[in-house]
């Protein structure tokens, strides 16, 4: 019977802990610039694929004027080298 409570106790505090974590870590919106978070946030809402996502960020690196307009943010600065 006490192994069977100290199991029942262990299932339930890693349901509790499994339960506190976020199913995705934060998006760092903060740190990426207008038009990588509007991708970002196109392909969480399901209007683009996530193949669509990465070739519009592919894009937004190498070659500004292929991102899809409905992302790309208007004047917005290239972002720093590290």
């Amino acid at each position: 019977m006490r192994s069977a409570s100290i199991s029942l106790f262990l299932v339930c505090a890693l349901l509790l802990v499994a339960g506190a974590a976020p199913a995705r870590p934060p998006a760092y919106t903060n740190v990426m610039s207008g038009t990588l978070t509007n991708i970002l946030a196109a392909e969480e809402a399901g209007v683009i694929t996530p193949d669509e996502a990465a070739l519009n960020r592919v894009y937004h690196v190498f070659d500004r004027e292929r991102v899809d307009r409905r992302f790309a943010v208007e004047n917005e600065r290239p972002g720093k080298s590290a």
